[in-house]
């Protein structure tokens, strides 16, 4: 993917992938998060605990609705 081999860029796959993202998390003040699935969210959420501007991108209008299914979202409004 264009820009994958960014240094700012940082995959979630792996155990150094996640020692990495929290030293980077260490050191920043914003976040973009590409994906809202479980595994995004909760990395969006933990970022926001280290009160990091998070922004979570994705292609979904409502994160998690092709997961759960529109009826589970619509009992969680």
């Amino acid at each position: 993917m264009l820009g994958s081999d960014l240094p700012h860029v940082h995959y979630l796959r792996t155990v150094a992938d996640s020692r990495a993202l929290v030293a980077k998390a260490l050191v920043s003040r914003r976040a973009a998060v590409i994906g809202a699935s479980f595994i995004g969210l909760e990395v969006a959420a933990s970022l926001r605990e280290c009160d990091i501007d998070v922004h979570v991108v994705a292609p979904d209008r409502i994160p998690m609705e092709r997961i759960l299914g529109p009826d589970v979202i619509i009992q969680l409004r």
